[in-house]
């Protein structure tokens, strides 16, 4: 208890309100601290009260130890009612303690952070796990075994109803102290970020005290069996034996015993106390002999003191163990030892230079892990984590109507609550809450999800809309861009601030979040990738089995341990692993230090020309040609290393209105202006657009403009047009031009006169996109030449099920030799998963034999199942075509 003691001291120093729980008898100890004591109830204190004597065996610590957590479960309520006005902001917990801290915690809703007063322990390294194989593990297990054994049984339908989980203390998430140095631990590289190391704390009041060595310059020697089993008084008599006539002078602590007539004739050299102040004897002493308590063996070596240990518990067993693993001292078995071995041992220790080298090695790391001031720092940044709550709209907040509105508004949800954040530390507690009230969370940045993904059966609604920060992050070398961002609010801050861009989208209104984890692309992707291309790392708020939320950062470095859950955010689209909070972007193989040189530079002007034919002046034939040539053009100029790769079009067909007068098809042209044969792409892009199309375009020539000017295909259906608010959208990939039976079709549905909006748009793409491995992102579409998208759009509720059908008859009949969808073949190549079409799940509109996951994620959906299952294994994100 005492690291985690003078843990209490600071945190009470500091201004908190502390409290320690313990048995009554370390009343006085507490008091010194400063914190307020809750003494255990009596049951419950018995249980941990060893008066073993000659009973210090393993099995007995084993079976005292679950007698204690037994009873501590049994006594929770007992142990909340003193803080049933007040409750606390943070539980700190002893493993032992685990299941009233598991209990409380949910219960409260406040963070709990483990301690690890001994070696720390987890799947690699389990020392608990060979206490219990000694245990049980022998022919013939002795009554305390058997006890323990009958114990853990009777348990299990207490822990089942308290919903504490026992393998939870090797595989826990939660922020854990250890009071060793990461240099000391077994494994201790195998213990992940949560795990934080502070060493021994050797600075608070159960710690000081004055000692003074003898005047006469003899070699001190402390030995020390600790307070809870030092009941030898044969060991006591060996080390009169040992030591009785040795030049040094020996100082024999009993831990609280007074010395009686079992120790035998004590020797003049000898100094026996009940109690010393461990530190202060041990700045003065040149060996340590002790049975291999951690707190007296680190105390020791932050001293500079060598150290013999005599184990006799398996727990004392592995300090001895790391002690002769790391040359910092003399190891001996009980069954070995003898007066004459430890007096030797002890002249041994003491004067062997490279030992006494490595024990100042280890000093040094004891005094750089931090100590008490590092536990202190460590939980204070936790209790301000937990207190970084969001701004939460319920609803009879006058706001909350407000907040339900969305770009598609054939889908507004009812949600309990909507978290509007505004740092990743509030998104956790966001998270955290809807997983302990076991409630249904989703996460909306722009809000222009194409499918009910974040309304029907969502209670809490996280609003990533203010977390829009874009700045330079020096630390990771790379430009850190907030979830909630939009596209206009990135591409002004990048181009204003660096001078760079990255190769996203051309609706401006589009959040990031839901942008960069589906494989976002826009005008400068032909020329520089998809966004995922250039996505350095992600932050991500993940769920744990345990129901503990946490940040994550993934980076795309193949050694990083989280390099799985960047690849899934490389396309796997949002609402499936975690929420994505922030991004780290810098492209690949970029070097140097100067931010104007991590990403794209895009254009400073940039040349543009648009076509137009309205449909009075295209018949069937002039649009099948014109949208063939459309495509055609595509399959001959978007290799990686075409020519024309800089150059970027999209076309769009509108839905024919009876005004004489309507659009039928446009296509946008753009290159960068500086580029030295601008109009002699554009020259030739148009005349294999118009080859054969006997209505010419209205074409009012091309003209430069600056690049964040004209840079946004402005789009229909936003906020501020009410009458086309209802939408419904249908995608796919092609890798070549549509068949004119295709676009006969497309004709067909276009052309009749009717007030509906809808069109088709043709989105150029390809070029640097097709130089990436279909399997190096989660975007597996590396070899298509342009996307597809197929608008319905409309005002009320009543028109819903006519301009559903419409849509939906005319995708069908587009794709009508693929099973009504696009297939994966030499014309399609699936569906982008950004374009979401809950219909592709629809097996009577689905025919093609093709599951929605191979149309969207193709072979890369099995990878995306395995980081699904290892990041979301509780599967707390989900929708309608979420990954499994």
């Amino acid at each position: 208890m005492y690291p985690t003691l003078s843990v209490a001291q600071e945190l009470t120093r500091r201004g908190h309100r502390t409290t320690y729980a313990t048995n009554e008898s370390f009343a006085e100890d507490v008091r010194r601290s400063g914190a307020a004591l809750l003494a255990y109830p009596p049951e419950m204190a018995k249980t941990i009260t060893f008066e073993l004597a000659d009973n210090s065996s393993t099995e007995a610590v084993l079976l005292a130890c679950m007698r204690f957590f037994e009873q501590s479960v049994l006594h929770i309520d007992e142990l909340a009612a003193r803080f049933s006005a007040d409750p606390p902001d943070l539980i700190a917990y002893d493993p032992l303690l685990l299941g009233v801290a598991t209990v409380l915690g949910r219960r409260w809703g406040v963070p709990i952070v483990g301690t690890h007063p001994n070696l720390a322990f987890n799947e690699t390294y389990n020392w608990p796990a060979r206490s219990q194989q000694e245990v049980f593990g022998g022919p013939a297990p002795t009554r305390a075994a058997l006890d323990t054994v009958e114990l853990i049984t009777r348990m299990a339908p207490l822990l089942a109803e308290h919903q504490i989980d026992m393998n939870a203390l090797t595989t826990t998430r939660e922020l854990t102290l250890t009071f060793v140095p990461r240099e000391f631990q077994p494994c201790g590289d195998s213990f992940a970020d949560n795990h934080v190391f502070v060493g021994p704390a050797l600075d608070g009041a159960v710690y000081q005290g004055e000692w003074a060595p003898p005047s006469d310059g003899r070699p001190v020697l402390l030995v020390s069996l600790g307070t809870q089993f030092n009941e030898r008084p044969a060991f006591f008599r060996q080390c009169a034996a040992a030591f009785g006539d040795l030049d040094w002078h020996v100082v024999l602590t009993l831990g609280g015993r007074e010395p009686d007539a079992s120790f035998g004739e004590i020797p003049a050299n000898f100094e026996v106390r009940s109690w010393v102040p461990q530190a202060a004897v041990l700045k003065h002493a040149s060996a340590l002999v002790c049975n291999g308590g951690i707190g007296t063996v680190l105390t020791a070596l932050h001293e500079h003191t060598p150290v013999v240990v005599v184990p006799e518990l398996t727990e004392q067993t592995t300090i001895a163990d790391r002690v002769a693993e790391l040359g910092l001292g003399r190891v001996l078995p009980p069954a070995e030892l003898s007066a004459e071995a430890l007096r030797q041992a002890v002249i041994d220790v003491a004067a062997d230079p490279r030992l006494l080298a490595r024990i100042d090695e280890m000093a040094g790391h004891i005094d750089a892990a931090g100590g008490t001031a590092r536990a202190a720092d460590v939980i204070e940044t936790r209790l301000a984590d937990a207190a970084d709550q969001p701004t939460t709209i319920t609803r009879e907040d006058f706001r909350y109507p407000n907040m339900l509105v969305a770009n598609n508004q054939r889908f507004i949800g009812t949600p309990d609550r909507v978290h509007v954040v505004r740092s990743t530390n509030q998104v956790v507690n966001a998270v955290a809450a809807a997983v302990r009230e076991g409630v249904r969370v989703a996460v909306r940045s722009g809000g222009h999800c194409f499918e009910d993904f974040t309304t029907s059966g969502v209670r809490a609604l996280i609003d990533m809309s203010q977390m829009n920060r874009v700045e330079f992050d020096a630390s990771r070398n790379a430009f850190m861009i907030e979830a909630g961002a939009t596209l206009r609010q990135v591409y002004e801050s990048l181009f204003k601030g660096w001078g760079v861009s990255i190769p996203g989208g051309n609706c401006t209104g589009i959040g990031l979040g839901g942008h960069i984890i589906g494989g976002g692309n826009g005008s400068l992707s032909r020329s520089f990738g998809t966004v995922v291309d250039h996505l350095h790392a992600v932050e991500v708020v993940v769920v744990d089995a345990d129901g503990h939320a946490r940040a994550v950062v993934a980076t795309r470095e193949p050694d990083d341990p989280h390099h799985d859950l960047w690849w899934a955010h490389t396309g796997g689209g949002g609402g499936n692993f975690g929420v994505a909070t922030r991004f780290w972007m810098r492209s690949p193989g970029a070097s140097g230090t100067d931010p104007g040189s991590l990403l794209p530079r895009p254009p400073g002007r940039m040349l543009s020309a648009q076509l137009i034919w309205p449909w009075a002046a295209l018949d069937e034939k002039s649009f099948v040609t014109l949208v063939g040539n459309y495509g055609r053009w595509h399959e001959e100029n978007s290799d990686p290393d075409s020519p024309n790769t800089p150059l970027w079009s999209v076309l769009l067909a509108s839905r024919r209105t009876p005004d004489p007068t309507a659009l039928g098809v446009m296509v946008n042209i753009q290159i960068d202006a500086a580029h030295p044969d601008a109009q002699s792409m554009i020259d030739g892009h148009v005349a294999e657009l118009t080859a054969g199309v006997d209505a010419p375009p209205f074409a009012p020539g091309s003209a430069a403009a600056p690049w964040l000017d004209g840079l946004t295909w402005q789009g229909m259906g936003g906020p501020d047009n009410p009458a086309t608010r209802r939408i419904k959208y249908k995608g796919g990939y092609l890798r070549r031009s549509y068949t004119d039976a295709q676009l006969t079709a497309t004709h067909r549905y276009l052309s009749e006169p009717t007030d509906a909006v809808g069109y088709l748009l043709l989105v150029g793409y390809g070029g640097q996109v097709n130089a990436v491995a279909p399997a190096e992102t989660a975007l597996p579409q590396r070899d298509s030449v342009i996307k597809a998208v197929f608008c319905s759009m409309w005002g009320s509720e009543t028109d819903d099920e006519a301009s559903l059908t419409w849509i939906r008859q005319w995708y069908a009949s587009v794709y009508a030799e693929t099973g009504g969808v696009p297939g994966i073949d030499e014309i399609s190549d699936g569906c982008y998963i950004n374009y979401p079409d809950v219909d592709l799940a629809d097996a009577t509109l689905n025919k093609s034999g093709l599951s929605w996951q191979e149309l969207y994620y193709k072979d890369n959906y099995a990878r995306l199942s395995q980081v699904k299952s290892k990041w979301d294994p509780r599967g707390i994100f989900h929708h309608a075509m979420s990954i499994s």
